[in-house]
This record gives C-alpha cells, sequence and structure tokens, in this order.
C-alpha cells in the first residue's frame, strides 16, 4: 500500500519545496519592512556595507517620501525572480541579478542621505 508521499509525483514534491521556500521568503521580507518601519532603531548603522545587507527595506527609514524608490526595488526583484523562475537557462544570471538589487539598493539608500 503506497502513502501518501510516495504518491506525490517527484516534479509535485518539487513544486511543493519551492511554493515552502518562497513563502518563507516572502514572510521574511515582509517582517522586515515592518521592523524597518515600527523599529528603525533596530537596524545596524555603523557602515554602508550592514545598510546593503538589509537592503530595499532600508529605504522605508527615510520616510514616506522614498517609498516609491522602495516600491520600485521591491517590483525589480520579484520581476527578475519571476524571469528566473520561468527560464531556467536565466535562472543563475536573475540571481545576480537579484544580488545586485538588494545590495544596490540598500547602498543607493544610504548614499541618498548624505
Amino acid at each position: 500500500m503506497k502513502t501518501r508521499a510516495e504518491a506525490v509525483s517527484e516534479t509535485g514534491m518539487s513544486v511543493i519545496a519551492t511554493a515552502a521556500v518562497l513563502c518563507g521568503l516572502v514572510l521574511s521580507y515582509v517582517a522586515l519592512c515592518l521592523l524597518v518601519l515600527h523599529r528603525p532603531e533596530w537596524l545596524p548603522d555603523r557602515s554602508i556595507l550592514q545598510a546593503a545587507l538589509v537592503g530595499p527595506p532600508h529605504w522605508l527609514v527615510w520616510g514616506a517620501e522614498v517609498r516609491p524608490a522602495f516600491w520600485g526595488s521591491t517590483c525589480a526583484l520579484v520581476l527578475v525572480g519571476t524571469i528566473g523562475a520561468s527560464f531556467r537557462s536565466l535562472m543563475l544570471p536573475c540571481a545576480g541579478a537579484c544580488f545586485l538589487i538588494w545590495t544596490g539598493s540598500g547602498f543607493f539608500s544610504v548614499a541618498m542621505s548624505v
């Protein structure tokens, strides 16, 4: 008698694993944004590198005037991630582009404060 786990195909398991990872990433991103909105003093602010690691949510520290920059970088991450997920040959370049968008957004948010 087959168990339910055996009945699910290999492709189905990969879809479930991918969905679980994406849900975890989205929830982490939302939690980081809420942290930045409600407790900006908890953010590391010793160097530009630490701000780059926080990424696009670092824009939320500067108030409502720069929210379009936050939403723009967030949409860019989603767009590049979707392209990478849709085309297997573009997966690695899109992962690199997501990293550059993430760190570049953090760098630029600190550069705007100078």
